[in-house]
């Protein structure tokens, strides 16, 4: 099943659950963080724009699902992390939860958002973290690459492409397996991964939003020099395996 795509609606545990032991070359996780507490929550503004696509997830909820993710990635493999700065002291509080499920932090990165101001409370956010954790000792597919990536912003919570492609080119080879803990309703992994020749497995609890990122994917135009085909699977199709 080299270079396809499972892009399912359902819960992240009931996904991971389904997939074998050591199947993925490589881990993402976006979550949908939830604010909830002190001055960030306070700040009406910029708590909407986030309650207003998702009910959010605590951090240990997060933790718990990134934990259950160390069971299917591959001996040496990497686990990226999309974080944003008012939650980076809560989430690291977490730290032992992770550290306790195998994943060891290592380094991290920034997304750099090219446009129009983004919201925030003390600072505007303009710019997104990336954690980087690693599995064993995995080493980067394509070499070692710059942390910084200038990009625009695009629909809510969708990241740049970028970013993404050079991020799952560096972590699987060609025809390795990603697996996408949070999708998102951008499907901004998935079509990474075709694009690139990477096979990628991802869950979207929310029905509508699982539905929208069907359609981004059908209207993906594919590079001329995409390595591998990528038929569009159909949804909640068992997992034959990565290779």
């Amino acid at each position: 099943m080299s270079g396809a795509i499972d892009l399912r609606c359902g819960d992240v545990t009931a996904m991971l659950g389904s997939l074998p032991d050591g199947c993925a070359d490589a881990c993402f996780a976006d979550p949908p963080w939830k604010y909830s507490g002190g001055p960030v929550e306070r700040h009406t503004h910029f708590k909407g724009k986030a309650v207003a696509h998702y009910g959010g997830l605590p951090c240990t909820t997060i933790a718990a699902h990134l934990a259950a993710a160390y069971r299917v990635t591959a001996p040496n493999s990497y686990l990226f992390v999309w974080c944003t700065f008012p939650l980076l002291a809560e989430w690291m509080r977490c730290d032992g939860l992770m550290a306790d499920s195998g994943w060891a932090y290592i380094s991290g990165g920034a997304w750099g958002k090219i446009g129009s101001l983004g919201v925030g409370y003390h600072f505007r956010g303009d710019s997104e973290l990336l954690l980087a954790y690693k599995k064993g000792q995995p080493r980067p597919q394509t070499g070692s690459k710059s942390n910084l990536w200038l990009a625009p912003k695009t629909g809510h919570s969708e990241k740049p492409q970028l970013a993404l492609r050079a991020l799952v080119q560096m972590a699987a080879p060609v025809g390795g397996l990603v697996v996408d803990c949070y999708a998102g309703d951008s499907a901004s992994l998935a079509r990474a991964c075709r694009a690139t020749g990477r096979a990628y497995v991802g869950a979207e609890l929310d029905p509508k939003r699982h539905a929208r990122a069907l359609i981004r994917l059908s209207q993906q135009e594919m590079p001329p020099d995409a390595p591998v085909p990528t038929p569009l699977l159909q949804t909640g199709l068992a997992w034959e395996g990565a290779a």
